[in-house]
């Protein structure tokens, strides 16, 4: 949630800043460290309230997609699983997320992939791809090189 505009919030910081400025000491530490927790405080309450208003079948269906990051689940898959059409399951899933459900995996396997090549160099490509349920090598990184601009040998 963004949070940029919100005059409560930015109220909050300006009191964090002339706080760091006008005072010294620990009274300086103590109200900044107090001011610092409301304004966490405030901004989880934020993010608490705009994930409420989510839809629950579309929070179901992000966890079902990010528990199985080896292989692509299908609109038609989901509406089975689901008891609902395919419409309804791409539609819902496009309204919370802004992206299709193929797109949404697509990007999230390959950020996964991003961030652990560093960590297995002498890992092969083919395995990252099998991981993350691409056809093959060959496939997975001409999609990590259209999104990242780079290829996965170089990212290793």
């Amino acid at each position: 949630t963004d949070c940029s505009k919100n005059p409560e919030i930015l109220h909050m910081y300006e009191r964090i800043i002339e706080s760091y400025f006008t005072l010294s000491g620990q009274m300086r530490e103590l109200r900044c460290s107090i001011l610092l927790e409301e304004l966490l405080l405030k901004l989880s309450e934020i993010n608490d309230s705009s994930v409420s208003g989510t839809d629950i079948l579309v929070q179901e269906m992000i966890h079902r997609i990010h528990s199985t990051p080896d292989r692509f689940i299908s609109p038609k898959e989901l509406a089975d699983l689901y008891h609902v059409s395919i419409r309804t399951v791409s539609g819902r899933f496009k309204k919370v997320t802004g992206e299709s459900i193929h797109q949404y995996q697509l990007k999230l396997k390959l950020n996964m992939a991003y961030d652990e090549l560093p960590f297995n160099p002498d890992r092969p490509l083919r395995d990252f791809a099998i991981s993350y349920g691409f056809y093959d090598e060959f496939q997975f990184s001409k999609l990590f090189k259209r999104q990242f601009g780079i290829s996965p040998s170089e990212r290793k």
